[in-house]
């Protein structure tokens, strides 16, 4: 197990700064038994010894009472008022990121088209919401126990930030591999940041236990309430600035950005479709959405890390009952939606960050006709492989 320590810096900082304008015609509970690891030959009976890493089986199963989060929350219903609730707690301390309209895309795709560039956003993703949502809620002696979390890099981020603005100290559990800047990120911020495992799930499992051996409290990446609530602000700004808008593409991966923007979309307008979009690479969300239930699906790498690994219950449940599609995209359309928006907006998205917009850019979802939010929910990507990334597209893109 690899632990960086944290830089030494000041804790209080205060998280006020002003909100953007809109541009108008702009998972400690340990586990009883780990689960299988994805790149175990034995018990991934799909997976063909000798083939290369990209061709790993990952298992995809209902875990239920081995999984932390469904120990502590047998069921997730966050409701509106939660969400308006949040709101409320982040005002002052998140940055209401501009909805920017897009003639670029309305060209391109048709309809009326707005980018929610949560790239913008303090540590540079839409997690700081959740995180900030759920910390702001414990009770001091909590706080005071200490914040563990596990994370593929950007709730990492939001949890160093929230221990920060509380003054209480941070553990975040991240893959082996995960982007430096985000790791950087976070040891500035002053948590400690452990890398265990090869995906997120492993990273949790490892979570889970660190948690129990140290009596730390657990601020899960998207099966809490809170959380879901805080993320759900998203959708809040978009509608105060757009409130005409009746179709919603969102990023899939755990599913409290998700779940939390179509708790809040469907209250204010029931007929507006919220579509989540996941990789080819890995469509669990696509898949156990059609079957009705949780189901093993394969899953290979992909450059959308925050996207990546299995689900379970009970944010599968939650999710499939308010959301209205899942659609897929590869993962050169998720490159080509990177280097179209540096060129069309001068923003730069992270692959997970801008998964929601190439299904737009290849024409997975059709929105002639509709007015159309594209939540850009990230923006933390390494330099190195950005240049990497559009250096696979030649010169100019």
């Amino acid at each position: 197990m690899r632990v960086q320590r944290p830089h030494l810096v000041p804790v209080g900082l205060a998280i006020a700064l002003p909100a953007a304008a809109c541009r108008p015609p702009g998972r400690a509970v340990p586990p009883a038994a780990r689960r299988p690891s994805p790149v175990d030959h034995r018990r991934c009976g799909s997976f063909a010894a000798g083939d290369a890493g990209s061709r790993r089986q990952f298992s995809n199963r209902q875990w239920s009472s081995r999984r932390w989060c469904a120990l502590s929350y047998p069921t997730l219903d966050p409701t509106p008022h939660d969400v308006f609730r949040a709101a409320h707690v982040l005002r002052g301390r998140v940055r209401e990121t501009p909805l920017e309209a897009s003639p670029a895309l309305d060209a391109l795709a048709g309809g009326d088209s707005f980018l929610k560039l949560e790239n913008l956003q303090f540590t540079g993703s839409f997690k700081l919401r959740g995180a900030l949502s759920c910390v702001a809620s414990l009770s001091p002696a909590e706080r005071a126990r200490g914040l563990l979390a596990a994370s593929s890099g950007n709730h990492a981020q939001g949890v160093a930030m929230a221990a920060r603005h509380f003054e209480c100290r941070a553990t975040v559990v991240v893959p082996r591999g995960t982007a430096r800047n985000k790791l950087e990120s976070c040891m500035r911020l002053g948590a400690e940041v452990i890398e265990e495992g090869r995906d997120y799930d492993e990273a949790e499992v490892a979570a889970g236990e660190l948690a129990a051996q140290r009596g730390a409290t657990l601020v899960h990446a998207f099966a809490d309430p809170r959380v879901i609530a805080g993320q759900g602000t998203v959708a809040l700004e978009m509608l105060a600035c757009e409130p005409d808008l009746d179709l919603f593409l969102v990023p899939a991966g755990g599913g409290g950005l998700i779940g939390g923007m179509a708790v809040a979309i469907k209250a204010v307008n029931p007929r507006a479709k919220v579509i989540g979009v996941q990789s080819f690479a890995s469509p669990v969300w696509y898949h156990c959405f059609r079957a009705g239930k949780l189901v093993d699906v394969p899953i290979r790498e992909s450059i959308a890390e925050g996207l990546h690994g299995g689900i379970s219950d009970p944010p599968f449940t939650f999710v499939s009952r308010i959301v209205d599609d899942f659609v897929l995209v590869e993962e050169e359309e998720i490159v080509g939606a990177i280097a179209w928006l540096i060129q069309s907006h001068h923003q730069v998205a992270e692959p997970s960050g801008a998964a929601a917009l190439a299904a737009v850019v290849a024409g997975r979802v059709p929105t002639a006709g509709r007015r159309v939010g594209i939540v850009i929910s990230g923006g933390n990507v390494d330099v190195t492989r950005l240049a990497g990334y559009l250096g696979s597209r030649g010169a100019g893109f």
